[in-house]
């Protein structure tokens, strides 16, 4: 996979032609020829430093629609993991993380496809898409630069989180434990990509912090980046306890529908303690809640962000201390990761 930059204009109608006469030409049935294309047909990224990454990704991306336009069913046959592979490293180099891992999602789900009915279906485990997830030998990744921001990233978080908590959690255990359980189901891999999305968004928005006017303005960035993390939490917690048993009058197995229910249940409370108070009238109670960095806390700070922020963004500005802002980030990192350390094992 080469990383070079495009003869411009790119969509110049030459192009455009050859893209049609090769593309109805094109065989679906051998997979290595959905690559030859996107070889050929390529918009490319520098392997040093971002250059002109918006406007490739809307080219990849004008022609990825240019293709399902001309031939919707050789549009789903045709493997897609190059295209898809750039558009997420080309996202990543603009800061759009939500498409960024979008689309290295559908890069590994085209990876899965092409794969599934050969004598190998793991083998899309070593294919790009993955180890933009695993960080798997990031120095031989066209998208090496990328992948070594992201694992910096978690690896800050790993190191912070170690030094509260008196684990000893590496990398290597993160990746085997953790993303490995998740990344062969689509539906649940979500919460990986979720997670590094989380990561990488909190430097953007604390420079956001940063920058704004002395006198405040719109906290919506902020209340929406702490709720995406709870959120991610609420869904690994209803990953790891599926079915709970509730006891009201008399005990039943329910699937739970609110975070409390799992907080109050005798699964939870088994692997972990109750966890009550979960609600709260403003975003500076939540913050005068956390008083340590104990498993406890954690859970109770997230839980009052996933319940009080879900309804209004109209709350106490407390972001003009930009260390609360780091706190609350810093206390739902370690609510996933007491979970992860304890039932991934």
């Amino acid at each position: 996979m080469k990383a070079r930059r495009p003869q411009m204009p790119f969509l110049s109608i030459p192009f455009i032609e050859d893209v049609k006469k090769t593309y109805h030409d094109l065989v679906t049935d051998v997979h290595p020829s959905g690559d030859r294309f996107f070889e050929k047909f390529t918009m490319g990224n520098r392997l040093d430093s971002p250059d002109f990454p918006y406007e490739r990704f809307c080219d990849y991306e004008e022609l990825l629609k240019l293709l399902h336009g001309e031939d919707p069913d050789k549009y789903q046959l045709i493997h897609k993991g190059t295209p898809f592979y750039y558009m997420s490293w080309l996202a990543f180099d603009f800061r759009d993380f939500e498409k960024a891992l979008f689309y290295i999602d559908a890069a590994i789900s085209e990876d899965i496809r092409a794969h599934q009915h050969t004598a190998n279906p793991d083998e899309w485990l070593q294919a790009p898409g993955s180890a933009i997830l695993t960080f798997r030998d990031s120095q031989q990744q066209v998208a090496q630069r990328t992948i070594v921001e992201i694992k910096n990233c978690l690896l800050e978080q790993l190191y912070r989180f170690n030094s509260i908590s008196g684990q000893n959690w590496t990398l290597e255990d993160f990746i085997n434990r953790f993303v490995h359980c998740l990344l062969k189901d689509n539906t649940k891999r979500t919460i990986v990509t979720a997670f590094y999305v989380f990561l990488m968004e909190f430097k953007d928005r604390l420079t956001q912090l940063q920058l704004r006017s002395s006198i405040g303005g719109s906290i919506a960035p902020f209340i929406g980046h702490l709720f995406r993390g709870a959120l991610i939490f609420e869904s690994l917690l209803k990953h790891l306890y599926p079915k709970i048993t509730k006891t009201d009058k008399k005990s039943k197995i329910i699937k739970p529908e609110k975070l409390g229910d799992i907080f109050l249940s005798p699964e939870f409370s088994t692997d972990f303690f109750r966890v009550e108070k979960i609600s709260s009238s403003s975003l500076q109670d939540i913050v005068a809640g956390i008083t340590d960095n104990a498993a406890e806390t954690a859970f109770r700070t997230a839980g009052k962000i996933r319940n009080t922020t879900a309804h209004n963004l109209i709350w106490d500005d407390v972001f003009d201390c930009q260390e609360n802002y780091q706190k609350l980030y810093h206390q739902i990192v370690n609510a996933l990761l007491y979970l992860i350390v304890k039932k991934f094992v």
